[in-house]
């Protein structure tokens, strides 16, 4: 076998010869609450910090399959978490969701995402944490870094106030005073994404429209949304990431 096709074979299992990347590998952690959740670690070798993928509504760890293993190449490692409230989006299920037997209500999620924020500061104790939020989660993410300071840097894919309250969401963003706050949306969701984007009192903050249409939540950045700006928006996290990952 040579090298190009042993490449492509290690490619497909999440293994690069040359990169950072190591074999992605599931695993449990416990809420608060004791519900089991299911993730996808994506290791590295090399990573400077630890990137916390949450996923949109209806969805599973599985809407970060082809979005994890570019983070890692940036520098992270990551955690793609099937969260308690989702479904079967993307063709795969959430586990979290099929053990507990129902999906629940975005805010009742937030002991997830404390969850995943405890292993990242358990697992790789020395790195900086970022949190990834797609649709109701680039809400919850605002909630989760305004709790916790050691929370180095958000993105935040088509925020809204999707949670309880008219103004839960904003009045989170105006706490965070040092973080790092990317925010992207389609160009439908502008103005939501506008609104909070001033709450954040961080000047360590940018805000990004794609040219093209936009798709909702992070998977604009699948390899698919290309059209409707996907590459662009890519462009504008590299630079984002460049900018604040040290």
């Amino acid at each position: 076998m040579n090298r190009k096709t042993l490449n492509k074979v290690l490619f497909s299992s999440g293994m690069l010869l040359g990169s950072v990347a190591l074999a992605q590998s599931p695993l449990t952690l416990k809420a608060s609450d004791g519900l089991t959740l299911h993730a996808t670690h994506y290791p590295s070798k090399t990573a400077k910090a630890v990137l916390l993928m949450f996923h949109q509504a209806g969805s599973n760890k599985a809407e970060y399959a082809p979005i994890a293993p570019e983070f890692v190449k940036l520098g992270f490692a990551g955690l793609a978490l099937d969260q308690r409230s989702g479904g079967s989006l993307f063709d795969a299920d959430n586990q979290t969701v099929l053990q507990a037997g129902k999906s629940s209500t975005f805010m009742e999620t937030l002991p997830d995402l404390e969850a995943a924020l405890t292993w990242a500061k358990a697992t790789y104790p020395e790195k900086p944490i970022w949190l990834l939020g797609s649709s109701y989660t680039s809400a919850l993410v605002f909630l989760v870094a305004a709790r916790h300071p050691e929370v180095q840097a958000i993105l935040s894919f088509s925020p809204d106030e999707y949670l309880e309250g008219n103004n839960t969401v904003k009045d989170a963003a105006k706490k965070l005073g040092s973080t790092a706050v990317f925010i992207t949306s389609a160009k439908s969701e502008a103005a939501a994404a506008k609104a909070i984007f001033n709450a954040v009192k961080s000047p360590q903050k940018t805000l990004f429209t794609p040219q093209k249409f936009g798709k909702h939540g992070a998977s604009i950045l699948r390899p698919e949304m290309g059209i409707f700006g996907g590459q662009e928006t890519w462009e504008a996290v590299k630079a984002f990431v460049k900018g604040h990952l040290k």
